[in-house]
C-alpha cells in the first residue's frame, strides 16, 4: 500500500507541490495557504458557525501544480440538554442507581443526588427495531462523577450457538465510557459502569448516545437532566415530591438549584413513563418524542409522519379509462400548471411533467397497459 502511494504522489507530484490552496464561503475567507516543499505538510482552521454564510456555498480554488487533500468536518455541541430523548432509529435510556451497603446490591429506583465518596452505578439501555453492524455507544460524564475501572457488564446475544457479548469493545477516559458493537441485532441491550462521586456540587448529565458509525443518521440520545452532589445529603434541606405515572406512585426529594430541581423531577416522570412510538418513525426525516408519540419534522418536511415534503400538494383525482392525462397527475407543485388537451397530449404531458415527448409517450403508454389488465 505504501509502495502504491509513493507512486501516486510521484505521478501527482504531490510530493512537491506548488500550489495556493483558497477555501471561501461566499465572500469570507475560510482557509488561504500556499503549499511547497518547504512548508508544513498540514494546515487548519476553525469557523464559529455563527460566522458561516449559510445560504452561500462553501468552494475550493487551487492554483500551481501538486495536489493537496482537503477534509472538511463539523463539531455540534448543542446549546441545551434535552429532558427528553431522542430517538432516530435507535432508543437509548439512562439510569443512575446507589448502592446500599447492607445488601451490598445497586438499587433499582433512580437517583439525581448522591454524598461526595458514593459509588453509584450507571445502566444504559439500547433497543433497536433492526438488526445493525459497527454500533457505538457514548456515556459522557459529569462533572462530579468519575468512572471507576470495574468490569462492568454487558448483555449477551446468541451467535452461531455461541454466547458473546454485544458490546464487548468498553474503552474508560476521564470524560467519557465508549463502547463498540461490531454486530447488534434487533431487541434490547444493556451496559453497565460504575462511577465515584467526587466533587460537590451542582453539574449537568450529558444523556447517552448510541449511534451507527457508517450511518450517524441512525441514532438516539438518551434523556439528559442535572445531578448534585452533597458533602451531606442529610444537612440538605430537599423538595419533596410524589411522582405519579399511570399506576406507579414515589416519592422523590429534589436537590440544587430550582431549576435543577424541576429538570429532576421532569426526568423521574419521563423515566417512569411508558414509551410511545411514532408514526413510521417519522420516516426518517424528523425526530421522534416517546413521551407523546409525536413527531417533530426536519426542515422542509411536514405532515403527522413526516412524510411530505414542503411545497407539494398530493392530487387525489380517480383516473378514468377516457382520461389518460390524469395519469401522469401525482405530486406535483402546488403553482398550478396548464391542463393538457385531448388534442396536444403528447405536448401537454411533456409541459406537465418536464419530460421530453419521447419519455410521456412512454408514460401514456404504461398507462394504457396498466388500464387494459
Amino acid at each position: 500500500c505504501s509502495i502504491a502511494l509513493s507512486d501516486y504522489d510521484s505521478a501527482r507530484q504531490s510530493q512537491n507541490p506548488d500550489l495556493a490552496l483558497e477555501v471561501k464561503n461566499g465572500v469570507n475567507a475560510l482557509l488561504a495557504h500556499q503549499f511547497t516543499a518547504n512548508t508544513a505538510a498540514t494546515t487548519e482552521t476553525t469557523t464559529p458557525w455563527s460566522s458561516l454564510l449559510t445560504s452561500q456555498p462553501i468552494s475550493f480554488t487551487a492554483q500551481g501544480t501538486g495536489e493537496v487533500s482537503v477534509n472538511l468536518g463539523m463539531t455540534f455541541t448543542p446549546a441545551t440538554i434535552s429532558l427528553t430523548p431522542v430517538y432516530r432509529g435507535i432508543s437509548v435510556e439512562k439510569k443512575i442507581s446507589s448502592y446500599d451497603k447492607d445488601t451490598q446490591t445497586f438499587s433499582e429506583k433512580p437517583v439525581f443526588s448522591a454524598n461526595a465518596g458514593d459509588l453509584l452505578q450507571v445502566t444504559i439501555q439500547v433497543t433497536t427495531a433492526d438488526s445493525l453492524n459497527d454500533v457505538q455507544l457514548v456515556d459522557l460524564l459529569p462533572g462530579g462523577l468519575e468512572a471507576v475501572s470495574d468490569p462492568g457488564s454487558s448483555s449477551m446475544s446468541p451467535y452461531f450457538g455461541y454466547w458473546w457479548s454485544v458490546f464487548n469493545d468498553k474503552r474508560v477516559k476521564k470524560d467519557r465510557v465508549t463502547w463498540t458493537g461490531a454486530y447488534v441485532h434487533a431487541g434490547t441491550h444493556s451496559v453497565t459502569y460504575q462511577v465515584r462521586a467526587t466533587t460537590s456540587g451542582s453539574f449537568r448529565l450529558p444523556p447517552a448516545k448510541a449511534f451507527m458509525r457508517d450511518s450517524p443518521e441512525m441514532m438516539g440520545l438518551s434523556r439528559g437532566g442535572s445531578f448534585f452532589i452533597s458533602r451531606d445529603l442529610s444537612a440538605e434541606s430537599p423538595e419533596v415530591r410524589i411522582v405519579s405515572v399511570g399506576t406507579y406512585t414515589a416519592t422523590v426529594n429534589l436537590y440544587g438549584t430550582q431549576e435543577m430541581r424541576m429538570e429532576q423531577l421532569r426526568s423521574y416522570q419521563t423515566l417512569l413513563a411508558v414509551p410511545q412510538p411514532c408514526p413510521s418513525e417519522c420516516s426518517g426525516q424528523g425526530t421522534c418524542d416517546q413521551e407523546t408519540g409525536e413527531c417533530s419534522c426536519d426542515i422542509g418536511f411536514s405532515g403527522a409522519d413526516c412524510s411530505i415534503a414542503e411545497g407539494t400538494t398530493i392530487s387525489t383525482e380517480v383516473i378514468s379509462p377516457n382520461d389518460i392525462t390524469a395519469f401522469i397527475r401525482t405530486a406535483s407543485p402546488i403553482t398550478p400548471s396548464p391542463t393538457p388537451s385531448p388534442s396536444s397530449t403528447t405536448d401537454a404531458l411533456s409541459s406537465a411533467s418536464g419530460k421530453k415527448p419521447i419519455v410521456s409517450a412512454l408514460l401514456v403508454f404504461a398507462a394504457l397497459i396498466a388500464l387494459l389488465h
